[in-house]
C-alpha cells in the first residue's frame, strides 16, 4: 500500500481546511500543515482527522511573492521526507478541494508510479517574466509583500528606487546562474525522489532564490528540471484552476458541473465568504 504525504500551506478560512482535511483523511495518507504566522490562529479549531496522521509543524511568517513562500514549502517538503515512508507528496492550499475520492487518486498514482507532476508556463520562455524576479535582487520583498499602509508603501518606492539602481550598475543576476530557469505553477504532486532531491539543493535555492519576487514559481520547476529525475516529469499540475476569471478565480455554485467533469484530481480556489454552497457541493459529493 503506498502512502501520500499532504503538505498544505493555509492562512485562515479555517473551516474550509476542516473540509479539506475531511475529504484527504484516509489510512494512506499524512497531513503536514503550516499555518502562516501572521493569523490569528488556535490550533483548537483543527478538526483533527481520523484515520491520517497529522502534524502541524513550525509556523513563519509568509510574506506574498517572498522567499519565505519558498522556505515553507522547503520546510513542509523536509518534514515529510524525514517521515519517509511516501510514494508522492502533493503541495496544496489551505483553499484547495481534491475533484476525486481517495481511492481514485492512488489507483491514479500507482498506475503513474514514478512520474512527477509538475505544470511549466508555456509562455514563460517567450515572455522571460522570471527574468524580472530573479534578475536584480528584491531585497524588500519578504518585508513588504502586498502589506498596505504607508510604512509599506514607503519601503515599495525604496524597492524600486533599488532596482533601478541596480538595472544601472548592470546588475544580473541571471547572467551567472548554472543554467536555464523554468516558470509554473506552485502546486505539484512529486515522487520520493523528487522530494529528497529538491530538499538536497536547499543551499543553491537560498544562493539563487532569495532576495526574489515571486520565486516559488520558479525554484521547483528550476531545480526539478536540473534533477536526475527531469524525464519522469509531466507537466501537469493536475490541478483545476482559472485564471481567465481571476487571480486565481474563486469557484461557486454555478460552477458545479464543471469541477465535477473535470478530469483533474484537485481545484483552487475556494472560499467560504464568496460561497460556501459549492463547497458543501464538492465535500458532499467525495463522501458518496
Amino acid at each position: 500500500m503506498s502512502k501520500h504525504a499532504y503538505l498544505i500551506m493555509a492562512h485562515g478560512d479555517w473551516d474550509l481546511l476542516n473540509d479539506l482535511i475531511k475529504c484527504i483523511d484516509d489510512e494512506r495518507n499524512e497531513i503536514f500543515l503550516h499555518v502562516d504566522k501572521k493569523a490569528a490562529f488556535d490550533p483548537a479549531v483543527i478538526r483533527l482527522p481520523q484515520k491520517a496522521k497529522y502534524t502541524l509543524i513550525p509556523r513563519r511568517k509568509v510574506t506574498w511573492g517572498g522567499f519565505s513562500m519558498i522556505l515553507t514549502e522547503l520546510d513542509l517538503l523536509s518534514a515529510a521526507v524525514e517521515r519517509g515512508g511516501f510514494a508522492y507528496y502533493h503541495l496544496l492550499s489551505g483553499q484547495d478541494l481534491p475533484l476525486k475520492g481517495q481511492d481514485y487518486i492512488h489507483r491514479f498514482f500507482d498506475e503513474h508510479n514514478g512520474n512527477s507532476f509538475i505544470r511549466f508556463d508555456p509562455e514563460a520562455e517567450k515572455n522571460k517574466v522570471y527574468e524580472i524576479r530573479v534578475k536584480q535582487y528584491h531585497f524588500l520583498q519578504d518585508v513588504t509583500g502586498r502589506t498596505p499602509g504607508p510604512w509599506f508603501g514607503m519601503l515599495r518606492k525604496i524597492e524600486k528606487i533599488s532596482l533601478k539602481v541596480q538595472k544601472i550598475l548592470g546588475v544580473d543576476r541571471l547572467a551567472r546562474y548554472p543554467g536555464k530557469m523554468y516558470k509554473g505553477t506552485n502546486w505539484f504532486s512529486i515522487t520520493h525522489e523528487m522530494a529528497q532531491y529538491v530538499i538536497s539543493q536547499r543551499k543553491h535555492i537560498v544562493k539563487w532564490f532569495r532576495f526574489t519576487l515571486c520565486a516559488d514559481e520558479l525554484f521547483l520547476h528550476t531545480v526539478a528540471m536540473q534533477s536526475p529525475m527531469r524525464d519522469t516529469i509531466i507537466d501537469d499540475s493536475l490541478r483545476e484552476i482559472d485564471w481567465k476569471r481571476g487571480q486565481p478565480y474563486t469557484y461557486r455554485k454555478e460552477d458545479e458541473k464543471m469541477l465535477s467533469d473535470s478530469p483533474k484530481l484537485f481545484a483552487r480556489k475556494f472560499s467560504t465568504d464568496v460561497d460556501n454552497e459549492i463547497i458543501k457541493r464538492m465535500v458532499e459529493r467525495l463522501d458518496h
